[in-house]
């Protein structure tokens, strides 16, 4: 009976060890020599493919301390998992777009979040740093993303979420409904993001600029609520139908840019 409970304890023993080693080897930093590196401005400037498809940002190259991500440094590089750690302040404009990334691990001490940083991707579960106070336009568009990680919201400059301002979508839904919270729905924050079907909820206030252009939405209900849309706000879709709540006309909107379809019905249910 003691051999057995101590056989097993040994066996527990082994898997811990080579789960760590597995850990800490997925871990280790890839090697100075597969990026160009501005050592002035301290930002990693490309990524040579050659590499492989798992990385981990190193800290320092050479002596000189790694800041920065710079603008599509890592664009269409085939990766698809990618660490990045603390010390990098700032992920630049398209960094990675257009990859294979399936597991992305952001750390505390990440800054900004540049437009396009990760559009175009495989990515499934996001947690993103609380030390985050900037994140741009569809920087996690056309990613993979479960529902409770799919909505992006706007950072505060002390890193706090204000989930009344929703600034991106990286789901795979074509058919969503935004959140009850929301009163702004930011520019560009679900362009090009293959919707077919979207539902607004009491509470919104304002539609931005191009906030769901490019998409293949066929008919829309503006809440009463609304006030403000942005111009292009539903630029290049399927509209066919626009019904607008509670008002009689486009007059009653503090703004009314949106370029509707032509051939779309726009009906107003206060209308006489």
């Amino acid at each position: 009976m003691k051999k057995g409970v101590i056989g097993g304890l040994v066996l527990l023993l082994i898997i811990l060890i080579i789960s760590s080693v597995s850990l800490l080897r997925n871990q280790t930093e890839t090697e100075e020599e597969c990026f160009e590196f501005d050592s002035e401005k301290r930002v990693i400037t490309k990524y040579k493919k050659i590499c492989g498809e798992s990385i981990v940002i190193p800290k320092k190259i050479g002596v000189d301390p790694v800041e920065a991500i710079g603008n599509y440094a890592f664009r269409d590089s085939n990766l698809e998992s990618v660490v990045i750690p603390g010390s990098i302040e700032r992920i630049g404009t398209g960094a990675f777009y257009n990859n294979n990334i399936k597991t992305l691990k952001l750390e505390e001490g990440l800054l900004e979040i540049n437009p396009f940083a990760f559009y175009n991707n495989e990515i499934t579960r996001l947690s993103i740093p609380d030390s985050v106070t900037r994140i741009g336009v569809n920087a996690f568009t056309k990613n993979s993303l479960v529902e409770r990680d799919a909505f992006i919201y706007w950072r505060n400059e002390d890193g706090s979420i204000d989930e009344s301002i929703l600034i991106g979508y990286g789901g795979e839904s074509k058919d969503i409904v935004v959140p009850n919270q929301v009163e702004t729905i930011y520019l560009n924050a679900f362009s090009q993001s293959g919707l077919e079907t979207v539902t607004f909820s009491e509470g919104l206030k304002r539609i931005e600029f191009s906030a769901f252009s490019d998409n293949s939405i066929e008919e829309v209900v503006i809440p009463e609520t609304v006030m403000h849309i942005g111009e292009n706000a539903f630029y290049n879709n399927d509209l066919k139908r626009v019904i607008v709540e509670g008002k009689e006309g486009a007059e009653e909107f503090n703004f009314l840019g949106a370029l509707w379809n032509d051939s779309a019905d726009v009906e107003y249910t206060n209308a006489n």
